[in-house]
């Protein structure tokens, strides 16, 4: 399924009115009609009709969800009875081998959800995601900038914490032994979450199957304090500025409940207490500074700092060259399944695959660890196994004292100082001397 790019008007003419000439050119990308004794309606892209007299009695913002490949009248009425449970209304238009289903643009982040909930895969291309930004993906819109006006985040939730135990829901226990790190430093955050499975070869080589790396998760961005919920816990938003995995549509949202003595962290799914996560903080240093990419554009990246350890993530490029960020869907491992799909339809010519799936895990960089000295940095957790247990010699150099650049291979990045505690948490961390080591 596909959000189609263009928003769409739709309009009421007199029954016995003639179809307006320019909405059948051959430039116009959609236009569906249907015609009663009474009514003529048509709906076409609102770019289309914008300078025509009609404009004025257009009902704007529509959009289409286009499914692709021949289906019969049964899957059309299970994706509308999808659609119908999430209380969205929608319209079906039909032709011989393409299928739209229309619906308001403000609904489109609960036809996205709903869709993902009922094991579909949908695609929003970096043009519909411009189009219909928060109406479309609220809480995964890949930014590069802060936004600058968070409130207020309590240091409370300052640190390095690794979770204890996941229930969902609360009481039934769904996992305990995965490794999971959260690091927090100010407003900022890192996240790595590594199986159990995920380090145990199974191939003849001794190399981990790709499925088993698809099964990490790790993601970051800024933590929102959202204030205290009826007395009783703390509400945050995790906003995702990088993912491993694609976006679900899903907003991340917890309500946290704190121990007196601050070592432990009870967070609950908010609203609707959906899971449990109970976290405990290893590390409560108070220092701490956060590094944002600033070069190239179009990818956000993040060093973090604090106490004794560090988190550096660099999330995919976010042009349309990665499928990743292009589909909506609930998992990595879902995304391939699907792509495997596609692939054996692309043998018989009725569907392209996906970009390789090579891509997709080496496009996302995440590394956390522990701050031997200045710019020697012990990995500790990696997304790439083999970057376990290496010291990471970081070869970022001082520019002035708010840029930073490092040598990755043959790209420079370009690092900005974002936030920190104060000048000497930034030596706690960083070389501010002239010399480039290199990455052990």
């Amino acid at each position: 399924m596909v959000v189609e790019a263009e928003e769409l008007s739709l309009f009421q003419l007199d029954g016995s009115a003639e179809v307006p000439p320019w909405a059948l050119r051959p430039s116009v990308s959609f236009c569906s009609t249907s015609r009663s004794r009474d009514k003529l309606s048509v709906v076409c892209p609102s770019a289309a009709c914008a300078d025509q007299p009609l404009a004025r009695q257009a009902e704007n913002g529509w959009a289409a969800l286009r499914v692709d490949a021949p289906v019969d009248a049964a899957v059309l009425a299970q994706l509308s009875s999808v659609l119908a449970e999430a209380d969205v209304p929608a319209c079906a238009v039909r032709t011989l081998d393409t299928n739209h289903l229309l619906v308001r643009a403000c609904s489109l982040n609960a036809v996205v959800r709903a869709m993902v909930s009922s094991e579909h895969v949908v695609r929003a291309d970096a043009e519909a995601r411009r189009t219909f930004g928060e109406l479309l993906l609220p809480t995964c819109t890949v930014a590069t900038d802060a936004t600058g006006d968070l409130p207020a985040l309590p240091d409370v939730f300052g640190g390095l914490w690794s979770r204890v135990i996941e229930e969902e829901p609360p009481g039934t226990v769904v996992d305990d032994t995965t490794l999971v790190w959260w690091l927090q430093a100010g407003d900022w955050y890192a996240d790595i979450r590594i199986p159990r499975t995920s380090r145990v070869p199974v191939t003849a080589g001794g190399e981990l199957p790709k499925l088993a790396l698809a099964a990490q998760k790790s993601f970051a961005g800024t933590l929102e304090y959202q204030g205290v919920h009826e007395g009783a816990g703390q509400v945050t938003q995790w906003h995702r500025l990088a993912d491993f995995h694609p976006p679900t549509g899903g907003a991340d949202i917890g309500l946290n409940t704190l121990s007196e003595d601050g070592v432990t962290l009870v967070e609950l799914g908010h609203p609707g207490a959906d899971y449990s996560e109970t976290w405990e903080r290893i590390d409560g240093g108070t220092n701490f500074c956060v590094l944002q990419l600033a070069e190239p554009a179009g990818r956000f990246g993040l060093w973090l700092f604090r106490g004794t350890h560090w988190a550096r993530v660099l999330g995919r490029p976010t042009d349309d060259a990665c499928a990743v960020s292009s589909h909506v869907c609930h998992s990595l491992e879902h995304l391939m399944a699907f792509d495997a799909e596609n692939r054996q339809k692309s043998v018989a010519g009725t569907a392209e695959p996906l970009n390789d799936l090579q891509q997709w895990l080496s496009t996302y960089e995440a590394d956390f660890g522990i701050v031997e000295q200045p710019g020697s940095l012990h990995v500790a957790h990696s997304l790439r196994p083999e970057h376990e247990g290496r010291l990471y010699s970081t070869s970022l150099v001082a520019v002035d004292g708010a840029q930073w650049e490092e040598r990755s291979g043959e790209a420079l990045l370009s690092w900005r100082l974002v936030q920190t505690s104060g000048t000497d948490a930034i030596k706690q961390f960083l070389h501010s001397a002239h010399d480039r080591s290199h990455k052990a």
